[in-house]
Order: structure tokens, then C-alpha cells, then sequence
């Protein structure tokens, strides 16, 4: 397979920055919630993950994924991402997230820098905590196969039930490919029409 290239630290802020977006989008929008704990397939970025009893899927996209829990104000965000940093190990990927949000954002994002630890995953991972806002958060990165990176996020109150925050947990780590490599094959061909069809129009 061939190596993606390296991408700046301005991608990785504008992927959180979209995170951020997705969260504020999620507090402000009514819920339709169905009960009974399942495991549901993301439609364009070829993953299942599971979905709790008492949470929704908010907002499901290509390389995005949003999930709520409109009761307890509780929220986890997935971000994938394609391209770049193949030969950095999650650990890696995670302290260059820390530098870059926290420059950028200061208060508003911050990262427990002496909490990283392997995340309980299929893939090779790492969770480390945080807040957003002021509200507790939980972050991961995986790196499901070279030129792949699933990012997650698991933002709520520091008051709300400990269940909730397992449940959250569990929907953040829970996150399954069917073939990474024809995900990472579908968005470096639209990567690579986008690019011919720009320098075509010029």
C-alpha cells in the first residue's frame, strides 16, 4: 500500500474544531431515542460501533459520527481521519493533539497530560482525560491500519451517574471496521479526483 503523506498540525485542529461544532449541535437538538442496547453500521465509513440503551445517533456522515444522551447532557464524538502520520504510534498522535488544542484553544480544551493510557480496544490505542468547556472529558486516538486514525471524544458533566460515563466509554472503544483498506482506498481516490479536478478547472 502506498504511504499517505505527512499532514500539518492545521488538519488535526480543524478535526477537533469540527468535534467542538458537533457537540455545541448536539445540546441544541431535540432527541428521538429507542430503547434496547445495538450495534449499528456507519453507512460511509465502513465501521459498526455500539449504541446504548438511552442514546441516540445524532449525526452520522463521512468521517463523522456524533451519539448522545439527551437525558444526562452526555455526548461521544468520532472523527476518522485518512492520510498522514503512519509512522507515529497512537501515544505519539496524542501528544501532538495535546500541544496543538492547547494552543489553540487554551481554556476551553484541556488535556490531563499524566493521565495517557492504552485504550481497551481491538485497535491500538490510547485514552487520556481532559475537559471541553469545563465539562470532564475522555479522549481517544486509534490507528486501525496505516493512513487510518479513528479519534473519539466523550464529553459530560462531572455530576452525571458513573453508568453513564462507563456507557460512553464503552461506545467510544467499541468501534469495528469490516476492511479498513477499502476505506482508506475509498477516501484517497475521492482525495485524489478532488485534487485532478481542481488543477483541470485552473
Amino acid at each position: 500500500m502506498k504511504r499517505p503523506a505527512k499532514i500539518g498540525l492545521a488538519v488535526i485542529l480543524a478535526f477537533w474544531l469540527v468535534i467542538i461544532v458537533l457537540l455545541i449541535f448536539a445540546a441544541n437538538r431535540p432527541a428521538h431515542v429507542e430503547s434496547g442496547d445495538r450495534r449499528c453500521d456507519h453507512p460511509d465509513d465502513g465501521y459498526s460501533y455500539l449504541l446504548k440503551s438511552g442514546w441516540e445517533t445524532r449525526a452520522c456522515e463521512e468521517k463523522r459520527l456524533l451519539l448522545s444522551n439527551e437525558t444526562y447532557d452526555a455526548a461521544v464524538v468520532f472523527l476518522l481521519e485518512t492520510g498522514g502520520y503512519e509512522y507515529k504510534s497512537g501515544a505519539a498522535v496524542a501528544k501532538m493533539l495535546v500541544k496543538a488544542m492547547s494552543e489553540e484553544y487554551g481554556d476551553a480544551v484541556r488535556f490531563d497530560e499524566n493521565s495517557p493510557a492504552v485504550a481497551d480496544s481491538i485497535y491500538e490505542g490510547i485514552r487520556f482525560g481532559g475537559s471541553i468547556n469545563g465539562d470532564e472529558a475522555l479522549f481517544f486516538v486509534f490507528h486501525p491500519d496505516v493512513g487510518l486514525r479513528l479519534y473519539a471524544v466523550c464529553v459530560y458533566d462531572e455530576a452525571v451517574p458513573e453508568k453513564i460515563k462507563k456507557e460512553a466509554e464503552a461506545m467510544a472503544v467499541s468501534a469495528e471496521f469490516d476492511d479498513v483498506g477499502a476505506v482508506y482506498a475509498k477516501y484517497m481516490s475521492e482525495t485524489k479526483e478532488t485534487k485532478e479536478t481542481k488543477e483541470t478547472e485552473e
